[in-house]
């Protein structure tokens, strides 16, 4: 199933339903990938949720009705759909959870209780005390973590995140035993590695000396990798983690 003919979808059931009920894409084809093999669909409506799903879709059938999720087809793409809903308030929170993927929304849930939260779907709680729910943005600073954007938000992403600084630098992309990607640039008599660390939004190039002594450097936009490894050439990069 191809994203563009998912979000054209879905910019035609947003049409269909506004003003009465807000409309977003969730689930893989959110993160832009061409795997989905069903349609999401996350609805936020101003009057009742059957009235509007079933006028969409008068077919639906009600098979979770705990997890708030309904099962149909639709027929105008020839695809299954899932319809989830929640109110605008918890609209930020119920995107994180559905847009996926599993791993990074697990790791969100990890970053959050070591900050003291509870992440759930209906939003990011203290103790008993909602804090943050209305908006991605606003959770992610509450935990203390860069807002991504969805087509990031998957293992795929630190291939393409590599991908923007290689357009900058060159180098060969390999894996390390862990599977985890990196570039490896040859530079000089030493060696660089890169690697994109997800959760925390930041690159760390490791500079290797030809005596195997190395040092690391965290930078966030790739057009910086190649001023930093100019800097290193020149004996310029100081010994520490400083982000710049």
């Amino acid at each position: 199933m191809k994203w563009r003919e998912v979000s054209k979808r879905v910019e035609e059931i947003s049409n269909q339903l506004s003003p009465l009920c807000g409309v977003e894409l969730v689930g893989v084809a959110r993160r832009e990938l061409d795997l989905a093999l069903k349609l999401e669909v996350l609805l936020f409506p101003v009057v009742n949720t059957d009235v509007i799903e079933r006028a969409l879709y008068p077919e639906i059938t009600i098979e979770l009705e705990d997890t708030e999720v309904l099962f149909g087809t639709d027929h105008a793409i020839g695809v299954p759909v899932e319809l989830y809903r929640c109110s605008i308030r918890t609209r930020g929170s119920a995107l994180l959870s559905l847009i996926g993927s599993r791993s990074y929304y697990r790791n969100l849930q990890f970053k959050a209780k070591d900050k003291g939260y509870e992440l759930r779907r209906e939003g990011l709680f203290k103790e008993s005390d909602c804090v943050a729910s209305e908006t991605e943005e606003e959770i992610c600073k509450h935990i203390g973590v860069k807002w991504v954007e969805p087509r990031y938000r998957t293992r795929r992403g630190a291939g393409r995140r590599l991908a923007d600084v290689q357009s900058y630098v060159g180098g060969r992309v390999h894996r390390t035993k862990k599977k985890v990607p990196r570039i490896e640039i040859i530079a000089g008599e030493g060696k660089i590695n890169i690697v994109w660390f997800g959760l925390g939004q930041f690159y760390r190039m490791f500079l290797y000396e030809p005596d195997g002594s190395h040092t690391s450097k965290d930078f966030i936009e790739p057009g910086d990798a190649p001023m930093l490894i100019q800097n290193w050439l020149r004996g310029g990069v100081s010994r520490s983690d400083e982000k710049c």
